[in-house]
């Protein structure tokens, strides 16, 4: 049995392949959702798992900001006034980027300060 994602907005058109024991229990698990009038629970559980697994196959810039830069992001914003847009809040990429450029801005008066301690001469 196949199954099929659809979004016609973005002409997004993907057939899901099962083995026949999955499908099986999947097709008896909706059975079961149905007679008991909680399909609706179905689709919400089966939505929050579906969003958990898209970042293991989308490109690496556009998957959502790691914990970690998420937490810089918040620090450099609140220490220096600065704002995040919203694609450096949404991805990754972005994210990197802005975190690059306010790292050094932010840091490079302080970048070179014992620069006479590691003098060759």
């Amino acid at each position: 049995m196949s199954f099929k994602l659809t979004n016609s907005d973005i002409g997004l058109d993907i057939e899901i392949s099962l083995p026949v024991s999955l499908s099986d229990a999947l097709a008896e698990h909706w059975s079961r959702r149905s007679q008991a009038d909680c399909e609706q629970e179905f689709v919400d559980e089966f939505s929050k798992l579906f969003a958990r697994f898209v970042p293991d196959f989308v490109d690496w810039d556009i998957k959502p900001p790691t914990k970690s830069q998420s937490a810089y992001a918040a620090l450099l914003c609140s220490k220096y006034g600065l704002r995040l847009t919203p694609d450096e809040s949404s991805y990754r990429g972005p994210m990197a980027q802005f975190l690059g450029y306010h790292s050094y801005v932010t840091n490079k008066d302080r970048r070179f300060e014992d620069a006479e301690d590691f003098d060759a001469d």
